[in-house]
């Protein structure tokens, strides 16, 4: 059944003898703008509708009582709005859904406010507002037609004169035949009360000084062990200790540094389910996904696996991440809380002052011994005791034998020279680390543009140093992949005094890593016998006498011929491995060697001619004067 109600109401009636209480709708606008003023626009729109709410239950309740007609107190709901004074006049239409038990399924009608001393009110008190502001019309009506129909009833002004609009109009129906649109209006009818929110609020500021108070005290306890010269191990124990949660330091390859609140097997087992679930997850893990290690601010990274979560702030120095600080949740004993991260972050600045402070020490005292062996490579020491006696300023003891291994690389990548210096900076750093984590002294310095070492020699075995080198090398070109490296190895030297002569010997090796990456001088035999700098200047004379027409007009050998010889010498004359290495054709090999053999008159084949050429060629490499690349 469908009932139509609709009607129109002019002027007041006297339709109850309870006691009323006139004032003027200044009054009214005076409270409202107090409103705004003290408690905000949103909470006095969820308050004025509140108070119209009630207003139209009590009328609703009291109409009820009078045992009216269901289809009157539908009709005297407007009625009774309009004479409490809130509207001038009121017109309005609505389809009433009745069910078997006359009770009411629903409704849906429109309607219009004249007069509406809110909007009136608000535009002279206030300003022109961007939303409708009869709040009180809105929540009478909605509270009114509730109580009367015993469902949720809800109105929503479509227009309104406080808006600039030329009169106020408005929508009702069930709240089960409103759509999304009407959310927003709903959070209006279930506002938290304001003295409710404020317990709530102090008990939010109440919660979150003690959190302050505890990560200040974090900060405090780290900062006193920093100050007063402790271990990354003091770090995590307090952290564990004022926490309560595993922590776990560690490097930028994920070696762990220090933990605490782990019995050692615990650690090792939940490492190794770590470890291989990174190694299954690692595209899609968000930690390895920041684009190198370069950062600009620190964030929090939380990885889960079957047995345990880790929220992994990196530690940072000089905007470089150098390791990670952890906290581990088991699962199922712990979890991740809220301040957790402001703690971590804590700690992973205490770790970083701590690494940065290490890291100025270590850096200062290899400038120093690098210095010690720029000074030592110059000849600046009188005597083998001053030289000995400074070594132990460095804890290096130089009456060992030793060795002395040159480093060159060339980069794929360094565009320019602030490329090329911060890269140079970068791998002399990562040297050091590496002999630290070694644990061998090693003077580290720099020279013609290569890495210079100087190694004491802690073993018998003669191929110590090489073993060391491949380690080495292998070492620096995971962590610099865009690099390609090559070693020059001196022989075994004895006498300190006589570092510069094994510098050379490095040197002479380095240059001649054409097919090797590492070079042993010892491996030249007599190339490096007969080579050095007192007759380099009549090694490129006979050079000229038998290379002279491979040279060009001013002075420059042609590439491409030079290479030529030398890889097909090198290769012993072998055909196919020549094409291979040079990426040439069958016949183009050969015409190329046809044609160096018509221009320096000699049989590439032949053993004597041969092995002259292929030394004097190792010769000039050795000697900086050609490179093959």
């Amino acid at each position: 059944m469908i009932v139509h109600v609709s009607g129109q109401s002019e002027s007041p009636q006297t339709l109850q003898e309870d006691r009323l209480i006139s004032t003027y709708p200044e009054a009214f606008g005076i409270l409202r703008k107090g409103l705004i003023k003290h408690i905000g626009m949103q909470r006095m729109k969820g308050f004025l509708l509140s108070y119209g709410w009630e207003m139209g239950v009590s009328d609703a309740r009291k109409e009820m009582a009078s045992d009216s007609s269901l289809e009157n107190l539908l009709k005297q709901g407007p009625v009774y709005h309009h004479l409490n004074g809130y509207i001038q006049s009121i017109v309005y239409e609505a389809d009433f859904k009745f069910v078997s038990d006359q009770s009411i399924a629903s409704v849906h009608g429109k309607g219009t406010w004249i007069g509406s001393y809110e909007a009136e009110e608000h535009v002279k008190r206030i300003s022109i507002s961007d939303t409708p502001v009869c709040h009180i019309n809105v929540g009478y009506l909605n509270g009114y037609l509730t109580t009367v129909c015993n469902h949720p009833v809800i109105v929503k002004e479509i227009s309104c004169v406080g808006m600039g609009d030329d009169k106020c109009e408005w929508i009702l129906k069930s709240q089960d035949l409103w759509e999304e649109d009407i959310q927003e209006e709903l959070q209006y009818y279930h506002q938290t009360p304001i003295v409710k929110e404020l317990e709530f609020t102090y008990e939010q500021l109440l919660e979150q000084r003690n959190s302050i108070t505890k990560i200040s005290n974090v900060h405090k306890r780290l900062t006193e062990e920093i100050i007063n010269g402790n271990d990354l191990q003091s770090i995590v124990d307090i952290a564990y200790e004022i926490t309560d949660i595993p922590c776990i330091i560690q490097d930028r390859n994920f070696r762990a540094l220090a933990y605490s609140g782990l019995t050692k097997d615990d650690f090792l087992q939940l490492e190794l389910e770590f470890n291989a679930y990174i190694q299954k997850n690692k595209t899609n893990v968000p930690l390895f996904k920041r684009g190198g290690n370069e950062v600009t601010s620190v964030e929090g990274t939380v990885i889960s696996t079957e047995k345990q979560s880790r929220l992994i702030v990196p530690v940072t120095v000089r905007k470089q991440i150098i390791g990670y600080c952890i906290f581990l949740y088991i699962e199922g004993k712990s979890r991740c809380r809220d301040n957790d991260l402001l703690i971590l972050e804590r700690v992973s600045n205490a770790v970083s002052l701590f690494l940065l402070n290490e890291k100025t020490s270590f850096e200062a005292f290899e400038r120093m011994k690098g210095n010690f062996l720029e000074q030592l490579l110059n000849n600046q020491y009188a005597s083998r005791k001053e030289i000995i006696r400074r070594g132990t300023y460095v804890n290096i003891d130089l009456s060992q034998p030793f060795h002395i291994v040159v480093v060159g690389y060339v980069s794929k990548q360094a565009d320019n020279m602030n490329d090329e210096f911060l890269l140079h900076e970068q791998i002399i750093e990562t040297a050091h680390a590496y002999f630290k984590n070694q644990k061998r002294n090693v003077l580290i310095g720099q020279r013609e543009g290569n890495i210079v070492c100087l190694i004491c020699k802690e073993a018998d075995k003669e191929s110590e140093i090489f073993e060391l080198s491949i380690e080495f090398m292998d070492y620096l070109e995971e962590s610099f992949k865009n690099c390609e490296f090559q070693f020059g190895i001196s022989t075994v030297g004895k006498q300190i005094e006589s570092a510069t002569q094994y510098y050379d010997e490095a040197l002479l090796a380095q240059r001649m890593t054409v097919t090797k990456k590492i070079v042993s001088f010892a491996d030249l035999g007599v190339v490096g016998v007969l080579i050095n700098s007192s007759n380099a200047e009549t090694i490129k004379a006979l050079a000229i006498n038998m290379l002279g027409p491979l040279y060009s007009e001013d002075g420059f050998p042609d590439d491409k011929l030079i290479k030529t010889l030398y890889i097909f010498l090198a290769n012993g004359g072998r055909l196919e491995q020549t094409m291979l290495d040079l990426q040439l054709s069958m016949s183009g090999l050969l015409y190329r060697i046809k044609k160096i053999e018509t221009a320096i008159k000699k049989d590439l084949r032949a053993p004597e001619d041969s092995h002259q050429l292929f030394l004097i060629l190792e010769a000039l490499i050795a000697l900086g004067v050609l490179e093959i690349e």
